[in-house]
């Protein structure tokens, strides 16, 4: 039997798949995940692997940097492939336009049809998804409000990336790449799963109510009935000139009644002394201040602390793009990639994370037992 999990690093799109192909082997597959540098041809690599894997239902994205147990990459491409062994079914399906609800629903329905349940009816315990939204559609709310609301069916997933350019994402599914869509997948499990969510900021009981938004740009106007960025400023205690300094080391965020952060990301001041965010914020939100505290490492620690995840069947990671950059700066790279030793992980780093919504700062998890 062949890997499960492949990596080719500074190599072209065609070569990568050959690689890819080489390592994987002559093995039955029924589903491949794989996430490719944005410096890569996407539409190639998209083509090539279906050609390559026919039998497999496929699924990736566009990325910044790549995840496996060994490390982090850039200008890489990494895939999981899983066999019968692995999962008892799969199911793939495209959300062709992340704006249209009724694509969002047809998805849903094809994965219905395929299992022959309805997925307001699926059981929880035995069907869990991976979602891939085009991380510059600004749609993962919407198809994220549309499955809550159809099924109790967990969805695991994050936003396409492009690096820093934030110029165009793509997702892909059986050979085709797609811009301002999401694809799925839905997976019969055999042994149940595991769902992981990290952030690395302790909150602060400073409140902003976001008393305005334009929610179609995802841009605050006001918090408090103040301008946007003069309330922020004010709350962080530091002048509305270096505010946006301080956006990465002090992002807001939806608390819940267990204190769980939910976070959302400033990203640039706009407008007269307005925010636009990562994610989007609803009108009449509260949120909390939060400050970065530096613990990725020793908070995902905890966390898998509390799983067999390195005798699982797979690791799906879905980790902020800010995350990995914080990685990167501190250069714990080796040490964050030291604690998936041994496992079948795989991850990249994203424009947002799914899980019960959409949000940033975050790493969320699918761990296949």
């Amino acid at each position: 039997m062949g890997k499960k999990v492949v990596k080719i690093v500074g190599k072209g799109a065609e070569e990568s798949v050959i690689d890819i192909k080489e390592q994987l082997g002559l093995v039955k597959y029924k589903f491949i995940l794989y996430y490719a540098s944005f410096n890569l041809d996407q539409k190639v690599i998209a083509k090539r692997m279906k050609e390559e894997f026919i039998e497999a239902k496929i699924i990736g994205c566009s990325s910044h940097m790549e995840y496996d147990s060994e490390g982090i990459y850039e200008n890489s491409v990494v895939a999981i492939a899983l066999t019968e062994d692995d999962i008892e079914d799969v199911c793939v399906s495209v959300v062709t336009d992340v704006k249209d609800e009724n694509n969002t629903k047809d998805a849903l329905n094809n994965f219905s049809e395929y299992f022959e349940v309805d997925i307001v009816k699926m059981d929880f315990e035995k069907y869990v998804g991976i979602i891939l939204v085009d991380g510059l559609s600004a749609g993962e709310e919407k198809v994220m409000d549309i499955i809550g609301g159809k099924t109790n069916i967990m969805f695991i997933g994050g936003s396409a990336s492009e690096g820093l350019k934030f110029d165009h994402t793509y997702v892909t599914a059986e050979g085709i790449a797609y811009e301002k869509a999401a694809v799925m997948a839905l997976f019969k499990v055999k042994n149940g799963y595991d769902i992981v969510k990290v952030q690395s900021v302790d909150i602060i009981e400073e409140k902003l109510v976001a008393t305005k938004v334009d929610e179609e740009t995802r841009t605050v106007c006001t918090f408090n009935d103040k301008p946007a960025l003069e309330e922020y400023a004010d709350k962080l205690g530091v002048s509305k000139e270096d505010v946006a300094k301080e956006f990465f080391f002090n992002p807001t965020c939806l608390k819940t009644e267990e204190g769980e952060a939910y976070i959302r990301s400033p990203r640039v001041p706009v407008g007269n002394d307005e925010i636009a965010f990562f994610c989007g914020i609803s009108e009449g939100s509260e949120l909390n201040l939060c400050k970065v505290n530096g613990n990725i490492v020793s908070d995902m620690r905890d966390a898998l602390g509390k799983y067999d995840y390195k005798n699982s069947k797979a690791i799906f990671e879905f980790i902020c793009i800010l995350r990995t950059l914080e990685l990167v700066n501190s250069g714990k790279e080796q040490e964050y990639a030291k604690l998936f030793e041994g496992s079948n992980k795989i991850g990249f780093s994203t424009y947002g994370e799914e899980f019960l919504g959409h949000m940033n700062q975050t790493s969320t998890m699918l761990i296949l037992r």
